[in-house]
């Protein structure tokens, strides 16, 4: 061993000479730097590693030197393996035929094209074509592996070198040892040997461990990648790659098909990282999974609404931004260019649009039509009327404008160049001619710049949110922004696999990780994208363009650069008003507004703080004003006024004494632009910091100096950048955290607050107790939802919504109820995937809402200090321009937050913004490989430097029109994700490859499972005995009977299951009919067995047309019994109990379970008396395009009076509290019974008679169920008694 203490040894350690010649170095370890200063080299010294190393040293130095001409078996049986192994593969990569190994496949998909000519043997292997280089390679290593045999065979007949009985003894011992650990794989080189067959990946064991290392939810650290390497080398597994091998495949992977990460440092000093928006859609339109659902043209559908591009944002976008080309009959016409119609007219189209070749919406077969200007010859020059607009279809264009240039001599026309101006619309004089120029030859921009190849639009979803960086409760804030195609439909959308990540920052604030996005928007609005298109197989031209800008209410109001919803002005649409400014200081007003606050916090008392002034006490008339200005219609923001605001305010800023008017400003408009506010702040220090003995104008002449030399060109948000959009509108209302996380939220806690600790035991066991099917949710589990009430989730309040108020009819006061039902009532209408008539829908919405907001200011007026209430009515406006509040709600960017969370927390935190980024940039790549989709060959890529990570300016590097140089991956990786026959594939559902909902339903409607009795006779069936003729159309004599069949909603609906029947193609001028499942049949023999389809369904029809006036909803009333094909049954819905005019109590029981096992123990059920007087649950959220066809029009309340009625009863409850006080009594809730409230002297009539009402309808008890009057229920009713009687 070495001594540590003393001078270092001249055998392990070298001296440096020249410039080194104060430097150590350490010769046994290897790959060891020269160390600057003794106290480097004492340090390696002293370590675990030198000393192994040292060891190894002096055991390899006391050993003989062999003689390399000598033979020496032992080195021959370490080194002749591998060598061998070596020769074999060089002889097999050119000529051998190599089966798929070690992998199950059925027959491979079509694959894109290869990196290498392969061709297929009959024997299902794989030949490569051999170069003359690769036959004299496997030439020369088969004649060394005959000399290295003959060798080998020369040493075992002499028995002078063999090894001694020991050294055998212990080599078989450790061949055969149960705990001996796999080889290690050599190091890996810079560019990885490639096998064809697992392209781009080197290998087998290279392409799953990065798969395993690069699945969005499964990400793991280089720590717990160790212990996974170490226990495939305890498993034995020979040649697993290291961590340091991966990140070489890894780059390697990067360089040749991988999205890059940029740098940016903000205008506000932050440094943070990006992903390259164009990789992204680049490797979009490569991949055929994602391919063939993008669309890049609005559709006109008529009043039907079910996408994006059909709504109206789409359809009316600006000219500028939409898809400016078509191709028909090898020619390329362009918006802005003279074209001529089959007709003979001249006119210029100026926006592409698609409709439905037989006249249905979202059909597959879609025809192109343009919309253009008429052209008119006027004084030897051609005139563009704005004014008068045709629509002609794409098949009636016939010349574009370069063909027209070559003929219009011949012809007989003008030059087509020759354009005088443009009237505009309302005008008559023209105008000169700007959206092509004569130095373009009056050629579309886009034609110029895209060299013949197509070019499209790429709309987005863009949102941005913040979330923890972190697992525990510490808060580390990371915003993020994220996007999604909006050219995907409905059902792809909101995929995972489909959100793409762009950046995140835990210093950054959004608006300036948002130059860095509006950065790239300018550079691919500007230039173009080329991509290469999977579909077309030939590259496009593509541009981004963001269609709406998504996020929770805060999130949004600082794009719109609002103030938020703390200020007087809190609507960023629309010019609403708050608390009047007298009132700011004294009220609990909107800026001390909590989401988790219920209103009875809202109306508490509050204890007076010294040196701070007494609450305000709003008065009946100030509660009334409030209540209208909140619920009034007001004039709506634009981008010209608030872009003016923000630069009085910037001017005022800069100017000497102007801080206090500056200020007065952003309260007058509720104007705050955060990026703006950082340059403010450095004109505030730079004031501040000028010598007091300066006169006004030298100071303000600085000022103006420091501002033009020292403050960036922009300074104002990136928002505004942003072409074609405007952040007052197109920030839509995200139902999620309005309605959900907002409406339920209030309301579930408010209810839960009011209840003594009995009434939560009943309302416990009722939501235990509740038939949930057709609802889409499992049973629920009252104790969470009422003991937790505050820490409850989006799902949880998505279940509440839909059952409420079927559970709290008698628990709480009943204008607490009347809101439950309008805003369970009006939830399934906001979650309506496809409207079917946007002008009968929007009527019906806009409805639901006045009288949710109706019931709300019925109930108190202090629901109004929560501005959530305010803004859900701007709903139907955003639904009218971007379609179906589904298609931008976020539950799906929600969930991504998970993800990110993942990424921050399995790295080191050190540098997150780029880590991130590159993890998510590795999660594309592969899930882009293995979607089949096509990339550059790697001859054809040029190698950027993963370093810095940041791509060259030009474009050329992914410009590639020969279709053979883009490729896929080979057959095995692809063969990896593909699904099995009955086994689940978790990577490819983590990629998002395969949906596992539609993997584990039916594969067809009518698909029918669980038999429960086969061949039975055709007298046996209860088809038979209900409906003897139904079974005239099925000749057989023997059925089988099933449990459960699949409807065309792809619900599995089982017998006695309440479902819809209709025709699922007869849109809604036939409505459905609510029925149940009383049988399901299949002919025995035929086609249905063979298939395992369903042959007929009989059910039991329910007429739904009175509704209760109870509940609000429809009655069901049993007609009679039909049997019907199974792709008639629609979906299934829920059915609930008129419990409330039944009075059912809690005394039936339930066994409980613990530990998934049955249980002595009992809890308290709901008995239902009167079991057939039933109610649909109209407030079904699934299937509600079925549902909401069935719902009962409810008379609308008069908001006048409902505001007068709650401002009444608020401050009656406020004289209520004072009076309790007054006595020294503890004041008990006014609010839980209406009789509770005091008779008080008020002059208007209206409130007068409300509280008459109250006090009578306190005195009544609930209408019977079957005669509908007071004072008895339907158990104690006259008429069932007389009618015992009578029998």
């Amino acid at each position: 061993m070495e001594d540590l203490s003393g001078p270092f040894n001249a055998n392990y350690w070298e001296h440096g000479t020249g410039r080194y010649h104060d430097h150590w170095r350490c010769i046994v370890c290897p790959d060891q730097p020269w160390f600057a200063n003794l106290g480097h080299a004492r340090r390696h010294r002293a370590t675990k590693k030198h000393s192994q190393s040292v060891e190894f040293h002096l055991r390899t130095s006391s050993l003989p030197t062999p003689n390399p001409l000598e033979h020496n078996p032992s080195v021959s049986a370490r080194v002749r393996e591998p060598l061998m192994d070596l020769l074999r593969d060089i002889q097999g990569s050119s000529s051998s035929a190599q089966a798929i190994p070690d992998i199950e496949m059925a027959d491979p998909p079509p694959l894109g094209e290869p990196v290498y000519e392969m061709s297929f043997t009959d024997d299902n292997t794989t030949e490569l074509q051999a170069s003359t280089m690769s036959m004299a390679m496997e030439r020369l290593a088969e004649e060394m592996e005959t000399f290295l045999l003959d060798d080998d065979h020369t040493s075992q007949s002499s028995g002078s070198d063999t090894l001694p009985d020991e050294q055998v003894a212990d080599f078989e011992l450790y061949s055969n040892d149960p705990l001996a650990f796999g080889q290690n794989r050599p190091a890996q080189r810079s560019k990885p040997l490639t096998n064809p067959e697992w392209f781009p990946w080197p290998d087998k064991a290279a392409c799953i461990f990065d798969i395993f290392r690069h699945v969005p939810r499964g990400i793991f650290s280089e720590s717990q990648m160790e212990l996974i390497l170490w226990a495939l080398n305890a498993f034995g597994v020979d040649n697993a790659p290291s961590i340091d091998v991966m990140k070489s495949v890894d780059e390697y992977l990067q360089s040749l098909c991988g999205i890059h990460t940029r740098r940016y440092t903000g205008a506000l000093g932050h440094v943070y990282y990006m992903n390259d928006l164009a990789g992204i859609i680049r490797q979009e339109m490569a991949n055929p999974l994602i391919r063939k659902h993008l669309h890049h043209y609005p559709e006109d559908s008529g009043r039907h609404i079910e996408h994006a591009w059909q709504a109206e944002a789409w359809r009316n976008q600006d000219v500028t931004m939409a898809t400016p080309m078509i191709r028909r009959d090898g020619q390329d016409f362009y918006i802005f260019e003279m074209t001529r119609l089959t007709s003979g007219q001249l006119v210029v189209p100026f926006r592409w649009y698609t409709r439905g070749r037989h006249g249905i919406p979202s059909e597959e077969e879609q025809d192109l039509y343009a919309m253009a200007w008429t052209v008119v010859n006027a004084a030897g020059a051609y005139l563009v009327d704005q004014n008068h607009i045709i629509q002609v279809p794409v098949s009636s264009l016939l010349s574009s404008l370069p063909r027209i240039i070559e003929t219009f001599a011949i012809d007989g026309l003008l030059d087509p160049r020759n354009i005088g101006g443009i009237i505009k619309a309302g005008q008559q004089d023209p105008e000169p001619w700007q959206y092509t120029t004569v130095e373009d030859g009056f050629l579309n921009r886009w034609r110029i710049r895209s060299r013949g190849h197509p070019v499209y639009s790429f709309p987005m979803w863009l949102y941005c949110d913040d979330t923890s960086g972190n697992v525990s409760k510490k808060w580390n804030k990371h915003n993020s922004f994220l996007f999604t195609a909006a050219g995907l439909s409905r059902e792809h959308v909101h995929k995972q696999s489909n959100i793409h990540f762009l950046s995140t920052s835990n210093l950054a604030p959004p608006l300036e990780m948002l130059d860095g996005v509006v950065e790239q928007l300018e550079r691919g609005q500007a230039e173009g994208y080329w991509a290469w298109d999977v579909e077309l197989r030939e590259m496009v031209l593509v541009f981004p363009s963001v269609l709406a800008m998504l996020g929770d209410n805060p999130m949004q109001s600082e794009f719109a650069c609002h103030v938020g919803l703390t200020g007087k002005f809190f609507c960023r649409c629309c010019w609403a008003k708050g608390k009047d400014a007298d009132h700011e200081e004294s009220e609990i007003h909107l800026d001390n507004v909590d989401d988790n606050a219920s209103v009875q916090s809202d109306t508490s008392e509050v204890t007076e703080q010294p040196g701070k002034r007494k609450r305000h006490v709003e008065t009946m008339g100030e509660l009334v004003a409030r209540a209208k200005r909140f619920l009034g219609d007001n004039s709506l923001r634009t981008k010209t006024e608030t872009v003016a605001q923000l630069h009085s305010i910037f001017t005022k800023t800069s100017t000497i004494y102007g801080k206090t008017e500056a200020k007065k400003l952003m309260t007058a408009s509720g104007t705050k632009d955060t990026f703006l506010e950082h340059f403010r702040d450095r004109v505030f220090t730079f004031i501040a910091k000028l010598p007091r003995a300066l006169s006004r104008d030298e100071k303000q002449a600085k000022v103006d100096h420091y501002i033009k030399d020292a403050m960036p060109a922009n300074i104002f948000s990136p928002v505004w950048r942003i072409k074609d959009f405007d952040p007052h509108r197109d920030t839509p209302v995200e139902i999620l955290h309005v309605v959900l996380l907002g409406f339920v939220k209030y309301y579930w806690r408010d209810a839960i607050s009011r209840l003594s600790d009995e009434q939560k035991k009943v309302l416990t066991h009722r939501l235990s107790s509740m038939d949930v099917s057709g609802l889409g949710f499992s049973p629920l589990k009252g104790e969470t939802l009422v003991q937790f009430a505050g820490s409850l989730t989006g799902s949880n309040f998505r279940a509440i919504a839909q059952v409420a108020p079927f559970v709290l009819y008698d628990l709480i006061p009943k204008p607490c109820f009347e809101a439950w039902l309008a805003l369970s009532a009006l939830i399934p209408l906001v979650w309506q995937p496809v409207i079917a008539d946007i002008e009968e829908y929007l009527p019906i919405l806009q409805a639901a809402i006045d009288r949710f907001l109706n019931c709300a200011a019925e109930w108190t007026p202090r629901w109004f200090n929560k501005p959530k209430f305010h803004i859900i009515k701007h709903l139907p406006m955003h639904i009218r321009r971007f379609g179906p509040a589904m298609l931008y709600a976020t539950e799906g960017f929600e969930s991504f937050n998970a993800v990110i969370r993942d990424h921050s927390v399995h790295s080191n935190h050190q540098a997150p913004s780029r880590d991130i980024a590159r993890g998510f940039a590795r999660c594309n790549r592969n899930r882009h490989i293995l979607s089949r989709g096509m990339f550059p060959t790697p001859e054809s890529t040029t190698r950027v430097s993963t370093s810095n990570e940041i791509p060259p300016d030009t474009e050329d590097p992914w410009f590639h029109e020969d279709p053979s140089k883009w490729v896929t991956a080979g057959p095995l990786p692809l063969a990896l994700i593909r699904p099995r026959p009955n086994r689940r594939n978790i990577v490819a559902e983590a990629l998002g490859l395969v949906n596992p909902d539609h993997a584990s339903r039916s594969s067809s409607v009518g698909s029918c499972f669980t038999i429960l009795h086969r061949k039975q006779s055709r007298s046996s069936l209860i088809t038979r005995q209900r409906l003897p003729s139904s079974l005239e159309q099925m000749p057989a004599s023997r059925f089988n009977t099933f449990k459960t069949t699949t409807s065309s909603a792809f619900d599995l609906c089982s017998v006695e299951d309440f479902v819809l029947v209709g025709n699922p193609h007869g849109g809604s001028t036939v409505k459905p009919v609510v029925a149940r499942i009383c049988e399901i049949i299949q002919v025995s023999g035929g086609a249905d067995e063979t298939c395992g389809k369903t042959s007929g369904v009989l059910v039991t029809t329910y007429n739904s047309r009175n509704t209760d006036s109870f509940y609000k909803v429809p009655r069901l009333e049993c007609s009679h019994a039909m049997l019907v094909p199974p792709q008639n049954i629609l979906c299934r819905v829920n059915v609930q109990h008129n419990c409330a005019a039944n009075t059912c109590d809690m005394s039936a029981t339930r066994t409980v379970y613990q530990e998934r096992e049955r249980t002595e123990h009992t809890v308290p059920r709901i008995r239902h008396y009167q079991p057939d007087d039933l109610l649909l649950n109209t407030n079904q959220m699934t299937s509600a395009i079925y549902v909401q066809q069935l719902r009962h029009a409810i008379a609308p309340l008069n908001r006048e009076q409902a505001i007068l009625t709650g401002a009444a009863r608020e401050i009656a409850e406020q004289k209520a509290k004072g009076q309790s006080k007054g006595k020294g009594k503890v004041a008990a809730s006014a609010a839980n019974t209406s009789s509770n409230l005091p008779a008080i002297s008020v002059r208007n009539p209206v409130i007068q008679n409300v509280l008459a009402a109250e006090a009578s309808t306190a005195t009544q008890r609930r209408l019977c169920g079957r005669c509908h009057q007071p004072g008895h229920n339907s158990r104690t009713c006259p008429q069932l008694a007389s009618h015992s009687a009578l029998t």
